[in-house]
């Protein structure tokens, strides 16, 4: 039997009545196998079709945020990702922009940069099992799904130490390893194929090569807590790297890339990939928590700055419901609309 959850509130809240009861029916229910469906037999017709029928599953309201019109820039870039793998037949390759290689917690009241992982990394495996599960309805070789993490550019510009972000990844391929999908699911990280002198040299033409060793430094004595806070005043400038930073890395990883590109925002040549039902793109940093909303059910939601102080956060821990990796669970109430 699985334990009751164990709850640790943050000093800002109190325990809401029924929550752990409601949090352990949910996260029980997360991963429970779904009912097999009949895989179509594949014919030349369903093959001529199956690109487009991909497409449209991608771009449904399950896995994306945007409408059709909106991201019908990107069908032939994904049909033709498609028709690689057809041809080869061999598993459709996905690869997911998933950040620098740490989470957000609002534990402290403000947005940092943790190590752990939690409910948005459960949901977005969950996520892409699903995915796998609704096409391999209609292509049974099935496929694959890469998370790309750009550790490098959170290091050399948002000052996020490799350390930290090596053990969010150890800890991310611990849980796909716990829930039984690495023959699904693996990470690409950037630290472990390019070095800050590959950065530097794919810096983008006119953009100014950025003192690397000042970048390192400034990296290092934050990690040692020499620096608190983030960029002095007189490396401001550095806010300014993190778009050619991320040029960088595109240039670097495109050799890698060979199949359909997903990332959390619809852009020019990559479809938007909706990280749990419901989720949408925020250009702040946030946390995913459980919340009731205006139904009883519960749902996972976004807390940002934005919205933090029109909730009151209870942490409850998951010992016993879900791999040790994910240590708790956020749940939000409103308190003012």
């Amino acid at each position: 039997m699985i334990e009751g959850l164990t709850r640790t509130i943050d000093d800002r809240t109190t325990a809401t009545t029924g929550v752990a009861s409601a949090l352990r029916q949910y996260l029980e229910t997360l991963f429970t196998e779904p009912g097999v469906t009949p895989m179509a037999r594949l014919t030349s017709t369903g093959m001529a079709l199956l690109p487009d029928r991909l497409f449209e599953t991608l771009a449904s309201r399950e896995f994306c945020a945007l409408s059709l019109g909106r991201v019908a820039g990107c069908r032939d870039r994904v049909v033709a990702g498609v028709k690689r793998a057809l041809h080869r037949v061999e598993p459709i390759h996905f690869y997911y922009d998933l950040g620098g290689g740490y989470a957000t917690s609002f534990r402290s009241g403000a947005a940092r940069p943790v190590s752990d992982v939690g409910l948005a990394e459960l949901l977005l495996l969950h996520q892409v099992t699903q995915l796998s599960a609704r096409v391999r309805q209609f292509y049974p070789v099935g496929i694959r799904f890469s998370l790309v993490i750009d550790n490098l550019s959170a290091f050399l510009v948002d000052d996020v130490p490799l350390s930290e972000t090596a053990l969010y990844c150890r800890s991310l391929r611990r849980l796909v390893d716990d829930l039984s999908l690495p023959t699904l699911i693996d990470l690409i990280v950037t630290s472990e194929y390019f070095s800050v002198s590959d950065f530097a040299e794919a810096w983008p033409c006119g953009a100014g090569v950025p003192d690397i060793a000042a970048l390192m430094n400034r990296s290092q004595r934050i990690a040692s807590g020499e620096l608190v806070g983030g960029h002095d005043a007189a490396e401001g400038e550095c806010a300014c790297g993190v778009h050619t930073a991320r040029q960088a890395a595109e240039s670097l990883l495109a050799p890698m890339i060979r199949g359909v590109r997903l990332t959390e925002r619809a852009t020019t040549g990559s479809l938007g990939f909706r990280p749990f039902p419901g989720g949408e793109a925020t250009g702040e940093r946030s946390e995913v928590v459980l919340t009731r909303g205006r139904r009883t059910a519960l749902a996972p939601m976004q807390l940002t700055a934005a919205n933090l102080a029109d909730y009151r956060v209870e942490r409850h821990g998951v010992a016993g419901i879900l791999p040790s990796t994910v240590v708790e669970v956020g749940y939000a109430e409103r308190v003012r609309s």
